[in-house]
C-alpha cells in the first residue's frame, strides 16, 4: 500500500510508512504442505516399488533362466511361507 499522510501534533502532514506483509504464510499452512508432500513421496515410492518387479520381469526371467512358470511357483512359495508366518505369531496378512 501506499503511504498516506497523517496528521500529527499541531495538523503538520506527516508520512507514516506502513510495513506491506505481502506473502505472509500461516504456520499452519506450511505444516499442511509438508505433511502432503511427505505423503505424495511416500505414496510414489510405494508405486514404483510395486510396480518394479512386472517392468523387469523379462529381464530377470533371462538372467537368471527361468520361465514365467518358475517365477509363479516362486511366488506361491513366498506369499505361502509369509502367511504361515504371520498366522503362527497370530496375524493376520491381507496381501
Amino acid at each position: 500500500m501506499a503511504s498516506q499522510p497523517k496528521a500529527v501534533g499541531n495538523s503538520v502532514p506527516v508520512v507514516v510508512a506502513r510495513e506491506e506483509a505481502g506473502r505472509e504464510t500461516r504456520p499452519g499452512v506450511k505444516i499442511a504442505a509438508i505433511a502432503w508432500l511427505v505423503a505424495v513421496v511416500y505414496y510414489f515410492l510405494q508405486y514404483v516399488l510395486r510396480s518394479a518387479p512386472s517392468v523387469m520381469m523379462p529381464q530377470l526371467s533371462t538372467a537368471f533362466g527361468i520361465n514365467m512358470s518358475a517365477w509363479h511357483r516362486l511366488r506361491v512359495f513366498f506369499i505361502t511361507a509369509i502367511r504361515r508366518s504371520a498366522s503362527s505369531r497370530g496375524q493376520a496378512w491381507t496381501g
